[in-house]
């Protein structure tokens, strides 16, 4: 498992407590860019990994979620959303974001 944050006023960036006693011994990326794909970090803990195929989660499934998993796609690598551990700012963005991971071949999962 990789975890990604996003520094944001207020905050460290830090991995929130409930998340973090569940993944344990997970890789830990800080998130600066909009997109997690777009750090290098990311992409070199998913290819020590080992895995090919990923599965994204967050909140901002418009955004946060969707921009990766697009972007992992058309990178070669399978993936998949965890439909039950994302959420977005309206019900609008939500569907728009399902029907563009759709579009792509990103399979709810």
């Amino acid at each position: 498992m990789i975890l990604a944050t996003a520094p944001v006023p207020g905050s460290a960036g830090e991995v929130a407590p409930d998340l973090a006693l569940v993944a344990a011994g997970a890789s830990h990326i800080a998130r600066h860019r909009t997109s997690v794909w777009e750090e290098q970090a990311f992409r070199d803990a998913l290819a020590a990994s080992g895995r090919n195929t990923v599965v994204f989660a967050g909140v901002g499934t418009d955004v946060a979620v969707a921009l990766p998993a697009l972007a992992a796609r058309r990178a070669g690598r399978p993936g998949a959303v965890a439909v039950d551990a994302c959420g977005a700012i309206s019900d609008v963005a939500a569907r728009a974001a399902w029907l563009r991971l759709a579009g792509a071949g990103v399979v709810p999962a």
